[in-house]
């Protein structure tokens, strides 16, 4: 027997006008089947709903496996709609056809996806809470509001007008702005047309700011000289070294020594690529992690204020709230079912 059951996984498919009258617009309704197909009743439980608009289907799915599984699409095709997935919670480790690394989640992460050739498998490990949203859109919707005059965005469309895989290289953190909007979504306060209009327009945020956050940054310096291009590769093996490191206790001295470089070298480096210091990114990552935990209400702030490294809770609130505006007390991510 396999060590993992391989399942089915397609995009949601979009409805257009006329298509299917009896489905409402702008409202959740239960998924008309399985989000997969699943061999074995008790493989999983889970619970699953989609949302349809005339240019974009919202999935959402929570739930957990008994075994280890893998999700692709076992189709001939690959998915001809773009999509953004955004992962509450997760353990998955994507691999690419050909490739045997992968890129891993985080919590409260997010990437976007286009597939026309069946390119991808996503790993999800046994025993693991799964929760996570996936908006599929129209590419000629994505193209309606994407920016004119933004390089990365040209790389986008030219993409996807070529039916050429696009997949963000690592798994970004979810901001604030878009956990809002996720929130949104899942429990939108108005129904009807406002309602329908609310959704589109958190959904365009989520959007913008994802491929903003995941191919943004590959434009945003254009000097390609050989020692820039070596200081950019620094800065981003840094980056990807506090991401996954960023609850432990560093000091300038232990990460130069890490890098075999000198600590001035590595604060300007960082700060000319990133836009901010290496103890503001580590920060960020910090606090990132704090509005995960605090969607679970069952743990004290008390104790994420230990996780975090502050031996005063209160020093921690002071900290969130010049970040967030508001007390982790006052925020609270609200559960979608």
């Amino acid at each position: 027997m396999s060590d993992y059951i391989t399942l089915d996984s397609p995009n949601v498919p979009i409805l257009r006008h006329g298509e299917n009258n009896t489905i409402p617009y702008g409202v959740f309704i239960k998924s008309p089947g399985e989000p997969i197909t699943l061999p074995d009743s008790e493989l999983a439980s889970f619970k699953s709903r989609d949302m349809y608009l005339p240019n974009f289907s919202i999935r959402e799915v929570e739930g957990i496996f008994s075994r280890d599984v893998v999700l692709k699409n076992l189709r001939s095709e690959g998915a001809d709609l773009p999509g953004s997935c955004l992962l509450m919670k997760a353990d998955v480790k994507t691999y690419l056809k050909g490739s045997s690394q992968f890129i891993a989640t985080k919590q409260s992460s997010q990437n976007f996806k286009f597939d026309p050739n069946n390119e991808y498998r996503h790993h999800i490990a046994a025993n693991s809470e799964l929760h996570y949203v996936h908006v599929s859109y129209a590419p000629e919707y994505l193209d309606s509001f994407l920016p004119q005059n933004e390089p990365w965005a040209d790389w986008v469309r030219e993409k996807i007008a070529k039916k050429e895989r696009v997949f963000g290289k690592e798994y970004q953190p979810l901001s604030l702005a878009q956990l809002r909007a996720i929130q949104t979504l899942t429990d939108c306060p108005l129904v009807g047309s406002l309602g329908v209009m609310m959704v589109e327009t958190s959904v365009t945020q989520i959007i913008l700011l994802q491929l903003h956050a995941l191919f943004g940054e590959e434009y945003k310096m254009t000097d390609k000289s050989p020692t820039h291009r070596r200081d950019q590769e620094l800065a981003h093996a840094l980056k990807q070294y506090l991401r996954d490191n960023y609850l432990e206790d560093h000091s300038i001295a232990g990460l130069a020594r890490q890098f075999a470089t000198n600590g001035n070298k590595l604060m300007s480096v960082f700060r000319a690529v990133e836009g901010k210091s290496i103890f503001e990114y580590i920060s960020d990552l910090r606090m990132q992690h704090a509005v995960h935990l605090l969607q679970d209400k069952d743990v004290k702030v008390l104790q994420i204020a230990r996780t975090l490294g502050y031996k005063n809770p209160n020093h921690f609130s002071t900290a969130f709230k010049r970040i967030y505006g508001v007390v982790p007390t006052e925020f609270r991510y609200k559960p979608t079912y």
